[in-house]
């Protein structure tokens, strides 16, 4: 069958998915006339097996299509060539080309993520407090010399609150708290409650006029039909969860339901997804230290009064000098707190009562009369009250910082200069040039180069030994290489000939005119490049020249940087880990454990382990 393109309405070329259920029936059940419309032809799911496909569909997924339908399918796209010419080359090439064979054109503009230009209609802000009970033991006199951990107190946590907000209706946010021993009970108790009012908002639709076909569509939709990504998760935002509140949380988290990771190692995660049981929604912790990494107290300051959106709302009928206090982060006498009885006294704790152990730190005179002017403007009765005011602001004053969409900063800052540069990046798909850059990076070399091509070389060098005494401090061409007597590969400057060294080509002229020899050239990528960057780059340098403070100063700043460290992420260093709260079945440890991948376990309990798995 020759190559079908054909011109139909824009909704039914855009996207693969709609060729596989609608251009993909025009060569097998052609028609003469209205070949744009839908009801010309068959009904996807009368001669289509579209068991376990998800949709939209994925180039990945048509291999599963043709053994369930058996069908063989070829993916064609268009690449520029020039200006104005095109070249025909294959996307997906089907393995073997059956009776019932199609040719199918990708037609495919450029991504942007548009929806996190919108503010998610869902979010929650939380913290915690704990108490802090001293060891038996502090210096733990029974451990080996070798061991440098000293085990001091224990962190038990005594309040849990949050600021439920709703971007669509305000009248739907709401702030709630607990204060007691089976606080954090009662804040994964909240999340399922939570859960189930909003697969009720989402469920409750008005019913929409609609054909058989688009509410065929709809049923079997895993992902946004808009934007071809899953079904966004609800943010749960904490600051420092990283560093300490998923310690408080994850346990009876993973109690129940299933728990994903983005792990740091088996006890540090950047971030982690709760899937409700019972429910299509999920939520997915976030650390907003991550996005902005200062002190809330920090944070808050830079806000002006008018900004404070949330703590204006929830404290509506407080004078202005009430909520001039608020707007600025308290302080709290954590290690006086270390046991719950304390919480029923009368009195705010003397200026002492506010050392830090840890930070080996005092508070200072001024933010302890700070506490005192709180303690009686607010006419609070015991340490109780005192610890819920200070946990209601904190959480008040991180909702009115927002990160949203991301889980970290490097993600935001990638997704905004693509957004503002409207760049179209050529991603490397083949994987032999793909593993030819990656053998090519050797940590971060800039360079300005206005050129528009650009060449990156695989070649044989020769050290010539007149030149070792010479370049023995710093000689050219770095390499990894495993020291004697390490197990770990370093980045070295050696004074070896290289085989099959990958350099880029002015890199290449410099160690030619400094007279290194070159003896054979394997092979060359040629590619365009252009200072994309520059105009976001710019922008930033702008704003940080702009800036009124010092964190403003920063962000921009990390902002640029987080690009450079995007551009070179190894996902080969991110980490496979599992939580898992059963022994048995398919998806319990003892099934992970003997799995040919596996590589540590970590025990939280009787009923938790983290399991780290190898990549495949």
């Amino acid at each position: 069958m020759d190559l079908d393109i054909c011109n139909l309405a824009d909704k039914f070329v855009q996207k693969l998915e709609k060729a596989l259920n609608i251009i993909i029936q025009g060569p097998l059940y052609p028609v003469n006339l209205h070949v744009d419309r839908t009801a010309s032809y068959p009904h996807p799911t009368t001669v289509f097996n579209l068991d376990g496909l998800e949709f939209p569909m994925q180039i990945s997924s048509i291999s599963k299509f043709e053994k369930l339908n058996q069908i063989s399918v070829n993916v064609y796209q268009l690449k520029l060539v020039g200006k104005k010419n095109f070249n025909l080359t294959p996307a997906r090439l089907t393995q073997s080309k059956l009776e019932r064979h199609v040719n199918l054109l990708l037609i495919q503009d450029k991504y942007l993520d548009e929806r996190y230009k919108e503010r998610v209609p869902y979010i929650l802000y939380c913290d915690f407090e704990s108490m802090l009970e001293p060891f038996s033991e502090p210096n733990n006199s029974n451990q080996t010399r070798e061991c440098r951990t000293s085990k001091y107190q224990k962190h038990t946590a005594i309040s849990a609150g949050y600021y439920f907000k709703c971007s669509y209706d305000d009248s739907l946010s709401y702030y709630a708290s607990n204060r007691g021993p089976n606080c954090i009970t009662w804040f994964t108790d909240e999340l399922e409650r939570i859960s189930k009012f909003i697969e009720n908002k989402l469920r409750a639709v008005e019913p929409m006029n609609i054909s058989e076909l688009q509410e065929h569509e709809f049923a079997i939709s895993t992902h946004c039909h808009i934007c071809e990504k899953p079904f966004e998760a609800v943010p749960v935002v904490s600051h420092n969860l990283t560093g300490y509140d998923s310690h408080l949380l994850i346990r009876d988290l993973a109690k129940t339901g299933n728990v994903t990771l983005l792990p740091i190692n088996k006890e540090k995660y950047i971030s982690f997804t709760k899937w409700m049981p019972e429910s299509a929604v999920k939520f997915r912790f976030i650390d907003s230290f991550r996005f902005m990494a200062s002190s809330l107290d920090t944070l808050s300051s830079y806000l002006k009064t008018n900004e404070l959106l949330n703590l204006q709302r929830e404290f509506s009928n407080l004078t202005s000098e009430k909520f001039k206090l608020l707007t600025r982060k308290g302080v709290f006498p954590y290690d006086y707190i270390d046991c719950l009885d304390k919480l029923n006294e009368t009195q705010l704790p003397s200026i002492d009562k506010f050392y830090n152990k840890l930070n080996d730190s005092h508070a200072s005179t001024d933010a302890y009369a700070h506490a005192q002017n709180v303690w009686k403007s607010f006419n609070i009765k015991t340490l109780g009250e005192y610890s819920d005011l200070y946990l209601k602001t904190d959480v008040i004053l991180l909702a009115d910082l927002d990160p949203g969409h991301y889980y970290t900063r490097p993600g935001y800052t990638w997704d905004c200069a693509l957004k503002y540069t409207k760049v179209e990046l050529d991603y490397l798909k083949d994987v032999d040039m793909l593993l030819f850059m990656d053998r090519g990076i050797r940590g971060g070399v800039s360079q300005c180069n206005e050129a528009p091509e650009g060449y990156i070389l695989e070649v044989d060098l020769e050290y010539p030994e007149y030149l070792h005494d010479r370049h023995k401090d710093l000689p050219l061409c770095p390499e990894h290489l495993t020291p004697p007597n390490s197990k770990l590969p370093k980045l070295m400057t050696t004074l070896y000939d290289k085989k099959r060294y990958i350099i880029h080509y002015r890199n290449l002229k410099q160690a030619l005119s400094l007279g290194i020899k070159l003896t054979r050239i394997h092979r060359i990528l040629k590619f365009k490049q252009s200072d994309w960057l520059k105009v976001y780059i710019d922008l930033n340098t702008k704003l940080r020249a702009q800036s009124l403070n010092e964190f403003e100063k920063n962000l921009y700043k990390l902002l640029i940087n987080a690009i450079f460290g995007k551009t070179m992420e190894n996902i080969r260093r991110h980490r496979i880990i599992k939580l898992r709260n059963h022994w048995d079945g398919r998806w319990g440890a003892k099934n992970y454990i003997a799995s040919p991948n596996f590589h540590s376990i970590k025990i939280f309990d009787a009923d938790l382990v983290a399991v780290e798995l190898n990549k495949a």
